[in-house]
């Protein structure tokens, strides 16, 4: 289970901790938990194994609680997730959307989007889903070694494109693997700086970032010109999210 690690980043979250904090694994005096070449899961794993549900500790000088329990996760992302707010790190790497986004302009996205997910629209997404999965199986050898988390991942990113998209990446689905691999790989380097270096510094991690950036615009930008088209020429838009998107 992921275990979502916040920082105090709002009155609420402050007061709500008081003057009893949770306990704290070793680190440095100052610092905190530093940054490196760790295997941060396996290190947060054995954190929560060693301290409880709910661990406080400095990382990079700056005051952090991991929780792991799921009925706490769920107090933090659900009961009382007003109280948390969003890091910006991954805003710096996708922009602003629903994943980044808070408070009214987040509820405002998360209405729109759910109207793609009406009970009558489930049983065409199951279709694509099964399909995709049978005709990837299908390209499976006996005996075969595969990198399975970008044969999963491939995967989800042809389901969402046909399901939510209408679209078929065709060509462009190795680019965009690559492209997004390349923005994840970008976002675990940020989060094991010491200092967070701006975007706009022209690293070599956030030269890969705004070309990875700029290929995933590319190709959604060429999904929705090719949508606009279709639509055109049909006279409607298709009641799928890029459709419900497209007429907001």
């Amino acid at each position: 289970m992921k275990c979502p690690m916040h920082y105090f980043s709002s009155p609420s979250a402050k007061g709500a901790m008081g003057e009893a904090l949770p306990p704290t694994p070793k680190g440095h005096r100052l610092i905190g938990l530093l940054p490196g070449t760790r295997d941060w899961a396996r290190t947060l794993t054995d954190i929560a194994r060693e301290n409880g549900d709910v661990v406080h500790f400095k990382y990079l000088c700056q005051p952090a609680c991991l929780v792991s329990h799921p009925d706490l996760i769920g107090e933090v992302l659900i009961t009382r997730q007003a109280s948390f707010s969003k890091s910006n790190v991954l805003e710096n790497i996708v922009g602003q959307g629903l994943v980044t986004s808070e408070d009214e302009l987040w509820r405002a996205e998360r209405r729109l989007i759910l109207q793609a997910f009406h009970r009558a629209s489930l049983p065409e997404y199951s279709r694509v889903a099964v399909c995709r999965t049978e005709h990837m199986l299908a390209g499976w050898s006996e005996g075969e070694t595969l990198d399975i988390y970008r044969e999963m991942t491939a995967l989800t990113l042809g389901v969402a494109a046909e399901a939510f998209f209408g679209a078929e990446l065709g060509d462009d689905a190795a680019t965009l693997l690559e492209a997004l691999q390349t923005a994840f790989d970008a976002f675990v380097v940020i989060a094991s700086q010491a200092f967070l270096v701006p975007s706009w510094v022209p690293t070599r991690n956030n030269l890969r970032v705004r070309r990875a950036v700029r290929t995933l615009h590319g190709i959604v930008d060429e999904i929705i010109r090719h949508r606009k088209a279709q639509a055109a020429a049909a006279g409607h838009n298709p009641e799928d999210l890029l459709g419900i998107l497209l007429a907001a």
